[in-house]
């Protein structure tokens, strides 16, 4: 699973971030949360992509040192290359569900990501054990109703060819912080509205950034020709714009928390 994860972003490296307006917004968002938090000597950003949110942090804490992880190497590729100051950065490829590190870090920061790595409490306990004693975490996520228009229309189109999981629900993903042995200081959840052209352009754009691949986005047996067909004719009718084109829903879950000692073992199988 997380190899077609990988393959599907290394591929849309270089074309991810002229479609990610709704990504940019994300993250200037989650930058909020980081107001009143003093200024740390080490973060770690748990899946940097092609390093919007890691410009963003070298701006508002100007002398951190910043470890950014992402298990596609093209991405981190494309990340080196969009920022010059390289002398606070380190760049990793890796897993950030198995990733160790010598160290601790002040702050755990992470972008519309964590949805992809799963099973998510495996990556929350990962991150948990890599933040210092008295360190922050603070994520955006999605959560189920993202681009839940498209899901609508296939489901119409081959209900017999669903996606093999799921996003989590809000309230689902609160619970998982807590299983993973955190106290979630702040939380909101958000929903963001993206326009497109058309049904044909807005398909272009989430596989231009690496979106169709893992299991919230494929099914055992992918459309065919004529369904996909169907599918995007369903789509441009039942959810057209008035001014022309259709638009895509983002439903996204703010996190702030920080570590306690009451991890619930209990919880692993079902989180």
């Amino acid at each position: 699973m997380q190899d077609s994860i990988r393959a599907r972003f290394s591929a849309a490296a270089p074309t991810y971030e002229r479609h990610a307006v709704i990504q940019r917004r994300v993250a200037g968002r989650l930058t909020t949360f980081l107001d009143d938090i003093p200024q740390p000597d080490t973060i770690l950003e748990a899946g940097c992509g092609s390093g919007l949110l890691t410009e963003m942090l070298m701006r508002v804490f100007p002398t951190a040192r910043i470890d950014a992880l992402d298990i596609s190497e093209g991405m981190i590729n494309e990340a080196r290359g969009r920022i010059p100051d390289q002398s606070r950065i380190r760049w990793i490829v890796g897993d950030v569900r198995n990733f160790q590190t010598a160290g601790q870090y002040d702050l755990v920061v992470s972008s519309s990501s964590l949805h992809w790595a799963e099973p998510l409490i495996e990556t929350l306990l990962s991150l948990r054990h890599s933040l210092a004693p008295k360190g922050i975490l603070t994520a955006a996520i999605m959560l189920r109703g993202t681009l839940e228009e498209l899901h609508s229309a296939r489901r119409i189109i081959a209900p017999h060819k669903a996606p093999s999981a799921q996003l989590m629900y809000f309230h689902d993903m609160a619970e998982t912080f807590k299983c993973a042995g955190f106290s979630i200081i702040n939380r909101q959840e958000e929903t963001y509205k993206a326009e497109y052209a058309s049904a044909i352009e807005f398909l272009q754009c989430i596989h231009d950034q690496g979106l169709t691949g893992g299991p919230v986005s494929r099914s055992g047996t992918p459309l065919s020709r004529q369904e996909l067909a169907a599918l995007i004719d369903e789509y441009d009718m039942r959810y057209a714009l008035g001014g022309g084109g259709v638009h895509a829903s983002y439903n996204v879950g703010y996190f702030k928390a920080c570590a306690n000692n009451r991890i619930r073992h209990a919880c692993k199988s079902r989180c």
